[in-house]
């Protein structure tokens, strides 16, 4: 009976104080998923072969600490992306377009290694959804009217 009495109180202990559910999110969190499931069906229409199970990366929230950063995509010593964190403040207040966006760049760099590109139309408007974000060397140009090209320019 104590020996039932003891596992009885050590597992409660475990599933009290041993689970902390920020700790418990999976690899991707589901809140991002379908933003992940997008870039891998738009990668698929366009001949490049993605599955969600080769990926090996996480995706999740994360306080990044500076206005100018709405994501980020954290690499080894030797440049394999490792985990994507995206700000969820921002992520809150922006749009199904921008929440895209955000995460195509991301998953840009992490999965596809896109550097950061600065090419731009003569008026100025960003040519890639890899820019650099600044709003200096162009202006975001990610939209309805837009999205369809930038993908095809991302995905070549």
């Amino acid at each position: 009976m104590t020996k039932y009495l003891l596992i009885l109180a050590s597992t409660l202990l475990i599933i009290t104080f041993g689970c902390n559910p920020d700790e418990l999110k999976g690899p991707i969190d589901e809140d991002l998923l379908p933003f992940v499931e997008a870039f891998i069906f738009e990668a698929n229409e366009r001949g490049i072969d993605l599955h969600i199970d080769s990926l090996d990366i996480e995706v999740n929230f994360q306080n990044i600490g500076d206005p100018n950063v709405l994501g980020r995509c954290n690499r080894d010593q030797s440049g394999n992306g490792l985990a994507i964190n995206i700000d969820p403040v921002y992520w809150k207040l922006a749009s199904e377009l921008r929440k895209e966006y955000v995460m195509f760049h991301e998953l840009g760099h992490c999965v596809l290694d896109r550097d950061h590109t600065s090419a731009s139309t003569p008026s100025g408007a960003c040519l890639s959804i890899m820019e650099p974000g600044t709003g200096v060397e162009c202006m975001s140009n990610y939209s309805e009217f837009t999205r369809k090209e930038l993908l095809d320019e991302l995905f070549q």
